[in-house]
């Protein structure tokens, strides 16, 4: 499967929101959706057992009228991999590799398309705005690589600035016209400006001798909303009612399928199906993470309306059957650790995840750069540093000793060899970093393993917060109250779930852990050099 569309040209950041995707079949009075078709793939036991399984009951015989397959992605959001800090994450580019692989290596015919919103608000990115941009752009080379034909613009890829979004869109793009290209019916370049031709209102794809056409539309609304300087000198945006007859009609004309992908509110992808019955598939945007298992059937039948959830989680996949009782097939796919094994079908883009990103990450000093903020949690003194646990040792040594035998202490040890991927190195991956070392986010917290090696791991003070002054003024009351702790600062706060969230650590349950971490009155502080305290060169020199 192969576009004809050109992307936007200033773009560097984030793709980040949902795009609705619509099939149109060129077949009025398209059946209800088989109910053995439409069971997740949760329920079938040789597909959660062996992937090559999968979608392995679709009639693909010659003579069953199947051309191919349609894959359908979206709202990846960032999540271009799964971190391996537990088991059965799901997701993942280099899984979503293998799954089409796995196709390939069937025989079958393949289109791919995305609904967009590739990237994730680098305000909430554990990983900065620079590692943001750059997973941005390593995203958009593994789906050229995998042969993505059509990717919806997003207004939520564009808050990174709408020029930086389509630079980076023209400089990671080829003009090969078979190769990725952005689509969006509803929005205009300006004229002059070189970026005409890099966001197209449709393209065309061929999946076997079928021809589908593709198009998109994003929500004037959000873009309105959209608190950029220079969007309305870079793109104009018109409704969608406006922008969609004439390319519909010029689809119809060309192509068996048509695909139309929203990128705006549920409700909107609804309201322009009904308004367009001409599509035969929308994919819309979901505010869940799991996709829907079975499409809404729209306008007698003739209309499918999908959603692939969101953080990359799930594919949908559309079976072709042009010209049948049942042109459309629809299944929805986990990308689970089921299809791990076959990752060597996928080796170009594990190593683009794997290897080429890990360095790029180092070469640009994403730690070293990134962007740092004054401590100002709980009511820890703001002037207070960074001393690490070894000065914690000093006057806390059994205490210490408690939290040394800990996986907390232990936590930068799986950033140089990863266990559960190979033994990848991700010590300069900014968004593993701030889980696997102390005060991170904060000014002088850790940097990097050369420069702050004292602080390595999960210490006290990402708990208690820098201790510098308290360390210096043991005796002080005031100080102890600060950096004092309870179960409801880490429970009801929800600090421990920053790190161990539902990405994570899904199954974490604080009640369950809380008694392994609590460390109450483990020291007796008798020792007179306890209360004398330490002065910053001598928390500095600590081993």
């Amino acid at each position: 499967m192969r576009v004809t569309a050109t992307m936007p040209a200033l773009a560097a950041i984030l793709l980040s929101s949902a795009v609705l995707v619509v099939i149109g079949c060129g077949q009025s009075g398209t059946p209800s959706p088989k109910e053995t078709d439409l069971k997740p793939a949760a329920t079938n036991l040789s597909d959660k057992k062996d992937p090559r399984k999968l979608l392995a009951d679709w009639p693909t015989e010659p003579g069953s009228g199947f051309e191919g397959a349609l894959i359908i992605s979206g709202q990846m959001i960032g999540y271009h991999e799964p971190c391996g800090c537990s088991a059965s994450q799901k997701g993942g580019l280099v899984r979503r590799a293998t799954f089409v692989e796995m196709l390939r290596e069937r025989g079958w015919n393949l289109g791919l398309i995305d609904l967009g919103s590739l990237g994730q608000d680098e305000g909430k990115s554990r990983g900065g705005p620079t590692q943001t941009r750059l997973k941005y752009g390593t995203t958009l080379r593994a789906m050229q690589m995998m042969g993505y034909g059509a990717l919806g613009l997003s207004v939520d890829d564009l808050k990174l600035g709408t020029g930086e979004t389509m630079m980076q869109l023209e400089n990671t793009l080829s003009e090969d016209a078979t190769s990725l290209k952005a689509v969006a019916a509803n929005v205009t370049p300006t004229p002059g400006l070189g970026f005409e031709s890099k966001i197209r209102p449709s393209v065309q794809i061929s999946i076997g001798s079928t021809r589908v056409g593709v198009t998109a539309v994003i929500d004037p609304a959000a873009f309105a909303a959209l608190q950029d300087a220079d969007k309305d000198a870079l793109i104009t945006v018109q409704a969608p009612e406006l922008a969609l007859p004439s390319v519909l009609a010029d689809l119809e004309k060309a192509t068996t399928f048509q695909v139309l992908m929203v990128q705006g509110p549920a409700e909107m992808a609804r309201s322009l199906a009904e308004q367009f019955p001409g599509f035969d598939l929308i994919v819309a945007t979901s505010a869940y993470t799991d996709a829907v298992v079975a499409p809404d059937v729209l306008n007698k039948g003739k209309t499918w309306l999908v959603s692939v959830g969101r953080k990359g989680m799930n594919l949908g996949v559309i079976g072709l059957y042009p010209g049948t009782q049942e042109p459309m097939r629809y299944k929805r796919v986990e990308l689970n650790e089921n299809l791990d094994p076959l990752r060597s079908m996928a080796q170009n883009v594990y190593s683009l995840i794997g290897d080429d990103f890990q360095k790029l990450l180092k070469e640009t000093d994403v730690l070293g750069t990134f962007p740092k903020r004054p401590y100002a949690l709980f009511d820890t003194p703001t002037d207070a540093t960074y001393v690490g646990a070894e000065s914690c040792k000093q006057c806390h040594p059994n205490t210490f000793s408690k939290w040394a035998n800990t996986k907390h202490a232990l936590a930068y040890a799986p950033l140089i060899n990863d266990p559960r991927d190979d033994g990848r190195n991700r010590e300069h991956d900014a968004a593993c970093i701030s889980c696997h070392t102390t005060g991170f986010e904060y000014a002088g917290g850790f940097v990097s393993l050369e420069r702050t090696p004292q602080l390595k791991g999960n210490q006290c003070e990402n708990c208690h917060g820098p201790g510098s002054r308290h360390s210096a003024e043991p005796d002080d009351l005031a100080l102890r109250r600060a950096v004092k702790r309870t179960s409801d600062d880490f429970d009801r706060n929800h600090r421990c779930i920053s790190c161990h969230d539902e990405d994570n650590d899904p199954k974490f349950d604080f009640a369950k852990y809380w008694p392994q971490v609590i460390h109450n009155k483990l020291d007796d502080y008798s020792s007179p050099a306890v209360h004398k305290g330490l002065t910053p060169a001598t928390a500095a020199a600590t081993p």
